[in-house]
């Protein structure tokens, strides 16, 4: 058969079902549907030709049950497939397609992985070639046993995550360059109505072999080709959950939280990968956080916010990981800067408050194990900076050293954490420098 010309094809509301014993597979397929329109295949020597003016496939329900595979079961509902204007010429080594427009469309996706550890689900899913986009609703990921649980089948130290995404937008996909190239550009992904539990047990050792690269590496290292414009995120909510290595619970709540993310990419640049995030700790002090990645060198630059605020709101976070609480105090404004480099971070702190009473519960240090911040049993807490309106505040150095098994979120963390304990416990250095300032400041007040 040299040639063969169909009209029209249809096929309506079959169901096919599928069991295989042995691999222990069950498959269910319900209300199959398609719909083909002007199919056209002609054979020459050495090269076929086939072409369709349209292919759309739908399909009501499916349903597997798959007891070997990783994924234990999987149901999906209203599958949406439509290719317009599709050819395909083929030779002895080469295949050539081509096609106006496709569309691929899922709904109510509920997938359990192997042995029910993991649950997936999501609303809606669509791709549009033509649109240029992919849009999901609704997507979430949990575990179905308990934090407990999960931690057994750990040795060391891991961090658990579980979440929700209520929407999802990739705008300005090139599907060309993935396609044909194997390369993935877009311009923008927006997130929406992000909630995120984050849980790690600490009473379990460190994996001392894991070295944990910055963001620019970690993109750097992806073998596809890639560079995505933009990521904003909206509508954040984070709470992080760990048991310390005393056996106690802390819980920190990251509450309205934003993020915009811009160049991600592997490709050959000058420019970095800009992070800028803004947020509430536990729905009551305001923070922005400027992180700059270089894709050059395993460094990154850190720009630190926080406004105005009743300091006590803190202390549920202070009494969940050090021995102190705070009776009074406000917080006049936070600011900090740095670079965070492989082995360390330095920078500055400007750290403005009044009013302070810090209460240090030093009859349970022993049981403190955190590392981050250190109150001395005989050091005087200055209640204010600056401590006077005629002399000036007190604006510190700091350093610290990276945790080497820890991630950028750590040293920024502990950058923060370091430089606000030196402004009100200062470090020889940094009494030294604040000498000179207040001497500086005498004499020009004189003259």
């Amino acid at each position: 058969m040299e040639s063969f010309y169909l009209k029209e094809f249809k096929l309506i509301n079959a169901s096919i079902h599928v069991e295989n014993s042995a691999a222990q597979r069950d498959y269910s397929v319900k209300r199959v549907n398609i719909n083909l329109h002007d199919l056209m295949m002609d054979q020459k020597p050495g090269k076929h030709i086939i072409s369709y003016s349209q292919i759309g496939l739908l399909i009501g329900e499916i349903t597997g049950h798959l007891q070997r595979d990783k994924i234990k079961y999987i149901n999906l509902k209203d599958s949406k497939l439509t290719i317009d204007s599709l050819k395909i010429q083929k030779t002895p080594d080469t295949l050539i397609y081509h096609f106006a427009d496709y569309s691929l469309g899922l709904n109510d996706l509920d997938l359990h992985t192997e042995d029910s550890i993991f649950h997936l689900t999501m609303q809606t899913f669509l791709l549009s070639y033509n649109d240029k986009s992919v849009n999901l609703k609704n997507l979430s990921f949990e575990a179905n046993i308990s934090n407990k649980e999960m931690q057994k089948r750990f040795e060391f130290q891991n961090t658990q995550f579980a979440g929700s995404v209520g929407s999802v937008g990739v705008n300005g996909i090139n599907f060309d360059s993935l396609l044909y190239n194997r390369k993935l550009f877009i311009d923008e992904i927006l997130l929406d109505s992000v909630s995120a539990t984050i849980y790690k047990d600490k009473t379990k050792p460190i994996y001392t072999n894991r070295f944990p690269d910055y963001l620019g590496q970690l993109v750097k290292a992806i073998s596809l080709p890639l560079l995505i414009k933009q990521v904003i995120a909206t509508n954040v909510n984070i709470v992080n959950d760990e048991r310390k290595p005393d056996g106690t619970y802390a819980k920190v709540n990251i509450n309205r939280g934003t993020a915009d993310v811009k160049n991600i990419t592997n490709l050959p640049t000058r420019e970095v990968l800009s992070m800028k995030a803004g947020a509430y700790i536990e729905n009551k002090i305001h923070f922005n956080l400027v992180l700059g990645f270089s894709y050059l060198k395993p460094e990154f630059s850190i720009d630190g916010m926080f406004e105005k605020f009743d300091i006590t709101d803190l202390n549920k976070v202070l009494e969940a990981y050090t021995p102190a609480k705070i009776n009074k105090g406000t917080v006049d404004k936070i600011e900090f800067s740095g670079i965070a480099r492989r082995t360390e971070a330095t920078g500055t702190m400007k750290f403005l408050y009044h009013d302070l009473d810090i209460l240090l519960q030093l009859e349970d240090k022993a049981k403190w194990k955190n590392s981050v911040l250190t109150f001395a049993a005989n050091t005087v807490v200055a209640s204010s900076n600056p401590v006077s309106a005629n002399v000036p505040p007190k604006i510190v150095d700091y350093r610290v050293e990276r945790d080497m098994n820890k991630s950028f979120i750590n040293i920024t963390l502990k950058s923060a954490l370091t430089g606000l304990k030196e402004t009100v416990i200062m470090s020889k250095e940094n009494r030294k420098t604040y000498k000179e300032d207040k001497k500086r400041a005498r004499k020009e007040s004189k003259e």
